[in-house]
């Protein structure tokens, strides 16, 4: 695999070292079982022979060729979607799930990352988070150039390491999933660093989840206290209802007030 030899190369070879097959058994499946597995073990992605459909995961399909032309075949630039987005700092995954009600699922699939389902009843936001592994993939000659240290500048934004209420609630997250707890540790993106722009091939998953995220309107009260996205809107909306509070008790007061004066000249 690390030599970039093809897929039929590697089950020939698998298959000329497999001469002791007592039960006459063996056939070309099980390799092809085999070199899935480990790719899927060495490099973090969910590979497939043929597609089975038995998992959640997104899979890459490589039946022939080398992985290397399967990987840059599925890790392409993305930039169908060109709406001009802002990524603010308020754009992160606990504001995401606690805001616009979105389930945050940890996927070890790379392939995943990002992935948005807006199909149930709640949306569900994949992360990758074994940034430990991206940090030791980082100068990776297997990976498309450039997708390693994109995929880590992501988690920065979404798990911005300075933000202390965003590291109290991963934290939680990792308490009960033992996740990687290094993906809290990748940094926290610049203004320059956060503009669309900056991002290739994980552009158009950020554009649906921030336009998601943008258009989502608070249901509960619970969401309504964590949203701080339109704090000027949301203080002369507080201003309106102390205003009207302090009239109508005003108005109470004359009227009550009205109640007994006419009660004693009756």
């Amino acid at each position: 695999l690390k030599t970039g030899e093809t897929r039929e190369n590697i089950r020939e070879k698998l298959l000329q070292k497999a001469t002791d097959d007592p039960f006459g058994v063996l056939d070309t499946r099980f390799f092809d079982l085999a070199i899935d597995l480990a790719v899927r073990l060495w490099l973090m992605v969910h590979v497939e022979y043929v597609y089975r459909g038995v998992t959640s995961q997104t899979s890459i399909t490589w039946q022939s060729g080398t992985l290397n032309e399967a990987l840059y075949g599925r890790f392409r630039h993305e930039l169908i979607l060109t709406d001009q987005i802002k990524l603010e700092r308020v754009f992160n995954a606990m504001n995401i799930e606690r805001i616009a009600d979105v389930r945050i699922q940890w996927t070890p699939n790379l392939v995943d990352h990002l992935r948005f389902i807006e199909d149930g009843k709640t949306p569900v936001l994949n992360i990758f988070y074994y940034a430990t592994f991206l940090k030791y993939y980082t100068d990776s000659k297997i990976y498309p150039p450039g997708l390693i240290e994109e995929t880590r500048r992501t988690l920065a934004l979404l798990l911005p390491q300075h933000d202390n209420a965003c590291k109290k609630w991963f934290r939680s997250h990792h308490s009960k999933l033992r996740l990687d707890p290094a993906a809290i540790n990748c940094g926290q993106l610049k203004l320059e660093e956060r503009q669309i722009t900056r991002f290739k091939y994980w552009h158009d998953r950020l554009v649906v989840i921030k336009q998601f995220f943008d258009e989502s309107e608070p249901r509960t009260i619970k969401q309504w206290w964590y949203d701080n996205r339109k704090r000027v809107q949301w203080f002369w909306v507080a201003i309106v209802l102390v205003v009207c509070t302090i009239l109508f008790g005003i108005i109470q007061c004359f009227e009550g007030g009205w109640q007994i004066w006419k009660a004693y000249h009756s």
